[in-house]
């Protein structure tokens, strides 16, 4: 039938305090390393195929096909890993 009511509540603390935890972590990581954490999210985006039309290249690494650059990142966003256009 499930857990009984005081068990449910304390799950349900735990899960919030190991979201909030995880949130606190990320902003920490992000605030000292941002570096670190664009190429971070960046690998995860060329895994996933954000960049398949182009053979997973950006154009900016190594040895990959000259393709026509949009307009530039804004900078605010660009320390997320975002690609906000102007």
């Amino acid at each position: 039938m499930g857990l009984p009511l005081p068990g449910l509540w304390l799950k349900r603390l735990w899960v919030l305090f190991q979201v909030g935890l995880h949130v606190a972590m990320g902003k920490v990581l992000l605030t000292l390393f941002p570096r670190r954490v664009k190429q971070n999210i960046l690998a995860m985006s060329e895994k996933t195929g954000p960049l398949a039309a182009t053979g997973g290249h950006d154009g900016a690494r190594g040895s990959s096909p000259k393709l026509p650059r949009g307009p530039p990142v804004r900078t605010e966003v660009q320390h997320l890993g975002l690609h906000a256009r102007q």
